[in-house]
């Protein structure tokens, strides 16, 4: 118990200043720490639990400065992190649980500032997130929950800022949404009628065929 300065100690207890330790509780400044409790500075750790600034740490608890770590608990400043819980800076990061800046993150619990986030939860500040749950500003996104500021999502749910959303439930403010419905609302493209109007139908604008709707249907 204390402070050890070492190439590869394992299990050590206190404070590892290291190249490879693994299942360390404390501090550990190293390249591909494994396991560690506490803060790591490293290239590689995985299963970490504490702060990491690393290149590739996966699986991670506590705070990640990485370029790709998967599975990590805590703030992650990555580029590629996956199933990441906390805080995440990243391009690529998938299943990520906080707040992630990427530019393709996928399945996000939290903020994230993406290009193309899919099936995230949170905010989203995209170009073409798929599946969100959350606030998106984006340009495509599609099966959104949240907030949507975006160009062309798809089967968005919540508030949607957008040109050209399909299938959204919610608040649209857009230029040519298709297949846009609501409870309580019937909704045609800009031209056609131009406004929404309170109805319990959802007319398409292709076929103009009247389409009956319920708060958990997708059209």
């Amino acid at each position: 118990m204390g402070t050890v300065i070492s190439a590869s100690p394992e299990s050590v207890m206190g404070t590892v200043i290291s190249a490879s330790p693994e299942s360390v509780m404390g501090t550990v400044i190293s390249a591909s720490p494994e396991s560690v409790m506490g803060t790591v500075i490293s290239a590689s750790p995985e299963s970490v639990m504490g702060t990491v600034i690393s290149a590739s740490p996966e699986s991670v608890m506590g705070t990640v400065i990485s370029a790709s770590p998967e599975s990590v608990m805590g703030t992650v400043i990555s580029a590629s992190p996956e199933s990441v819980m906390g805080t995440v800076i990243s391009a690529s990061p998938e299943s990520v649980m906080g707040t992630v800046i990427s530019a393709s993150p996928e399945s996000v619990m939290g903020t994230v500032i993406s290009a193309s986030p899919e099936s995230v939860m949170g905010t989203v500040i995209s170009a073409s997130p798929e599946s969100v749950m959350g606030t998106v500003i984006a340009a495509s996104p599609e099966s959104v929950m949240g907030t949507v500021i975006s160009a062309s999502p798809e089967s968005v749910m919540s508030t949607v800022i957008a040109a050209s959303p399909e299938s959204v439930m919610g608040t649209v403010i857009s230029a040519s949404p298709e297949t846009v419905c609501y409870v309580g609302f019937l909704c045609r493209q800009p031209g056609v009628d131009g406004n929404a109007v309170k109805s319990k139908r959802c007319i398409r604008p292709q076929s103009q065929t009247t389409t009956y709707i319920s708060h958990h249907d997708y059209i």
